[in-house]
């Protein structure tokens, strides 16, 4: 299968698609920070990494257990973060210094239940890369520490499955939840 995405200049209004091939359909798409790397997953359980200039592959990701349906560059560009159906977020180490695509997995979160049919989360960054989100089946919205792993704080106030949260850039979040002043968290609901 192949699948194109429009690369171009908002100055010049031209654009250039880039074609990339898999036999695999592909829900998820970012660029890397420096612009040079294309990040795809979708149907294969795993992330394909292709030199954006030369069109080849240059590694993939692999660790997932049902289709990728979310990936999310971090702030500073260092890492991917990517969502699954089979209930796990991913945090992957993409600098140009980690070498071995088996040791770019750096930890595996669980705890948001995702369903093929219904539910499909896009995972967020916060802006500092500290918290991760993601939105799940049931109406729950999960925040986890990147360092820890652990579930920071669980948001049950959505009466069904979370399609996409975010973190808002600059406002604080409500009172009464156990987060840092500076992080609200937006959140988008079928």
């Amino acid at each position: 299968m192949q699948f194109s995405i429009g690369v171009g200049s908002s100055s010049t209004w031209s654009c250039r698609n880039i074609i990339l091939s898999s036999p695999y359909s592909m829900s998820s798409v970012t660029f890397s920070a420096t612009n040079d790397i294309v990040f795809a997953g979708g149907s294969c359980r795993e992330i394909i990494a292709w030199d954006r200039r030369s069109m080849q592959l240059l590694y993939t990701l692999p660790g997932h257990m049902g289709p990728v349906i979310g990936i999310r560059l971090s702030p500073d560009g260092t890492r991917l973060l990517s969502s699954a159906v089979d209930n796990t977020l991913r945090i992957w180490d993409i600098a140009p210094s980690c070498e071995a695509p088996s040791g770019r997995l750096l930890r595996v979160l669980e705890g948001a239940t995702h369903d093929m049919d219904e539910h499909q989360s896009r995972p967020a960054w916060s802006n500092d890369g500290v918290l991760v989100s993601s939105g799940a089946a049931n109406g729950t919205v999960l925040i986890w520490e990147t360092r820890t792993g652990h579930v920071r704080q669980t948001l049950s106030n959505h009466q069904a499955c979370v399609n996409q949260v975010d973190f808002h850039p600059r406002e604080r979040i409500g009172k009464g939840l156990d987060l840092p002043e500076e992080i609200t968290l937006l959140s988008n609901s079928k």
